[in-house]
């Protein structure tokens, strides 16, 4: 579950605290091994539907390549026509939602709800677990599936709620040992179900390991494969089972049967974004790549189908070269492809926009935090911009393709566009949705 676009953040501590509320204890011998398998307007976007729902908003990031953007048309007027609070035990984190082709909205709740709203925000059903729900994603075959905070996936039925199947991570190793599932799940073209988690043997939870589990539609175990650094989120590509894979200290490009294609020594801050000719568009973290010794969190990459790096900018205003501080940078956002050959860049420096070939195109909204935007069919953008002094009040605006302001409004974060011209959007800190007109 990719929070990094919202202002408010849950400790560390609490956290590990839902961990340990929420997980079953690991039991069994030696640990888990290296790898495992079960028995033997605009242009279309570039990804493919990758056993998604034809739907308006299928999952966080919206398609199998991660682009935040989607061809309906979002709104003009910034009226907001209903609000639901949600997290009926006192929690107040959402995940991201998933929007099918009634309007229909599928969202988890830190309480360990999963709910589904209707387009006039009543409460279709709601499934009860025992942990953080996190993002919902919508398969092609009328199934929601969701991940709780402890490692079991679920597959519901859309129409009802009712649980089809779930799939609990189960690493064996250290009796002490918990699974703390990250990123929204991802689906293959044949409906596999791809899903991340960070092991954590206590008391070593500063120095995880993560795993990468493959699920059939059926809820069976397809493969595993442990990864080195933290995952942060996967890509799925067209084509037979193409998939990248990004942690903090690797990227992997995945065949269907999750042997790798090529490794990269570059980790990510967020997860992979699929450009508009295949590229991979990253945000490095870590140092090692022999073509880039100089790389720090201020540069976003652009990996090719084999691997190469094809090129990486520099993203810093005069003002911060200058400063050339020991640990200062700016921290930056998700990638959002915007049409004909954009890519949006949200930073705690504004809003950086650049072609496909890496050249900059504008700088917007200096010295202010700006969220990497959602982007609508006719190229109009939906995004949150705050005061570095107060990042926790911060405000939402809708900008045109030429980033002119057509409207604003106080206190929520974009999280998805759906039917009728309509946005919705979380306030986190209270677990509150909105839906906007």
């Amino acid at each position: 579950m990719t929070r990094k676009q919202h202002f408010q953040s849950v400790s560390a501590a609490a956290i590990i605290a839902l961990i340990l509320a929420s997980v079953t204890y690991c039991a069994g011998g030696a640990a888990p091994a290296r790898r495992s398998r079960a028995a033997s307007r605009a242009p279309a976007p570039p990804a493919s539907s990758g056993g998604l729902a034809n739907s308006p908003w299928p999952k966080e990031g919206h398609d199998p390549g991660n682009t935040n953007r989607t061809s309906l048309r979002g709104p003009i007027h910034g009226r907001v026509v209903w609000t639901r609070h949600l997290a009926w035990r006192g929690g107040v984190h959402l995940s991201m939602p998933a929007v099918d082709g009634a309007g229909n909205i599928y969202i988890g709740s830190i309480d360990g709800a999963l709910y589904s709203l209707s387009p006039a925000r009543k409460i279709r059903w709601m499934y009860q677990t025992a942990g953080w729900m996190g993002d919902t994603v919508l398969p092609a075959n009328g199934t929601v599936y969701a991940a709780d905070l402890g490692g079991t996936l679920y597959a519901l039925a859309a129409s009802n709620g009712k649980l089809l199947w779930n799939f609990h991570i189960r690493p064996g190793g250290n009796p002490a040992s918990y699974v703390q599932t990250l990123g929204s799940p991802g689906l293959g073209g044949d409906g596999t179900v791809y899903l991340g988690a960070i092991l954590y043997d206590l008391p070593e939870v500063e120095a995880p390991s993560s795993l990468l589990y493959a699920v059939t539609p059926g809820g069976k175990l397809k493969w595993s494969l442990s990864v080195q650094g933290k995952f942060e989120g996967v890509a799925v590509r067209p084509g037979p089972g193409r998939i990248d894979v990004a942690t903090s200290e690797r990227l992997y490009a995945l065949d269907a049967k999750g042997e790798a294609i090529w490794t990269s020594l570059l980790g990510s801050l967020e997860p992979p974004v699929i450009g508009m000719n295949g590229e991979l568009l990253i945000l490095p973290i870590q140092p090692g790549h022999p073509g880039a010794p100089s790389m720090s969190p201020r540069e976003l990459y652009a990996i090719g189908a084999r691997g190469a790096v094809l090129w990486h900018v520099p993203l810093m205003t005069r003002q911060a070269q200058l400063a050339q501080k020991p640990g200062y940078g700016t921290a930056f956002f998700r990638p959002t492809l915007g049409w004909h050959g954009v890519i949006y860049l949200g930073s705690s420096d504004g809003l950086w926009v650049l072609d496909m070939s890496g050249r900059l195109r504008a700088h917007a909204f200096p010295g202010k935090i700006v969220t990497s935007p959602l982007v609508d069919g006719k190229g109009h953008l939906y995004l949150d911009i705050a005061a570095q002094s107060s990042p926790s009040r911060p405000t939402l605006y809708a900008l045109t393709e030429g980033r002119k302001i057509m409207w604003k409004i106080g206190g929520a974060v974009p999280v998805a566009i759906g039917p009728g011209r309509r946005l919705y959007a979380v306030v986190d800190t209270a677990a509150r949705l909105d839906a906007i007109e």
